[in-house]
């Protein structure tokens, strides 16, 4: 991320405000996510869930609007967080069926469904369209600079 888009997302993220309207784009996402696996609403909704996975990943996309496939690493954070712990000499599949009555492939689509709603709700708000938009337009000059050299 470039010094202006850093420095724009750091002032935002000490705002009050601006954590406020972030937590209410993050929760509607959410409530997106769970109408595509109803059955782990107790666990996305679960502040361990938000504070250690879903905060980390929404906070790194807002630095780093290039992240690929960054519901897959939600998915990654909420078997690590949830899954794992009841393996029990079972795989990770038979686990996500037999005790969460899911799949890896709903919790994937459910996080994509997360960020389906937070993107554009991100790039219509009050407090982080700004950041967004400076994040984009220094990786465009880089990758014209990368490209056709800086201007004299």
């Amino acid at each position: 991320m470039g010094d202006k888009a850093a420095g724009a997302f750091m002032k935002r993220w000490k705002e009050k405000e601006a954590r406020a309207e972030l937590t209410e784009i993050i929760d509607e996402a959410m409530n997106s996510a769970i109408s595509v696996v109803p059955i782990l609403a107790e666990d996305l909704r679960s502040e361990t869930f938000v504070h250690h996975v879903v905060a980390p990943v929404v906070v790194s996309l807002l630095r780093d609007l290039t992240v690929e496939r960054p519901e897959g690493e939600i998915a990654r954070g909420y078997i690590e967080r949830f899954v794992k712990p009841f393996l029990r000499g079972r795989s990770q599949e038979e686990t996500l069926s037999q005790v969460f009555r899911t799949r890896q492939e709903d919790l994937e689509n459910a996080f994509s469904q997360f960020l389906t709603q937070m993107r554009p709700a991100l790039y219509a708000s009050k407090h982080w369209r700004d950041p967004i938009r400076d994040q984009a337009l220094e990786e465009v000059e880089r990758v014209r600079i990368s490209v056709y050299g800086a201007i004299k």
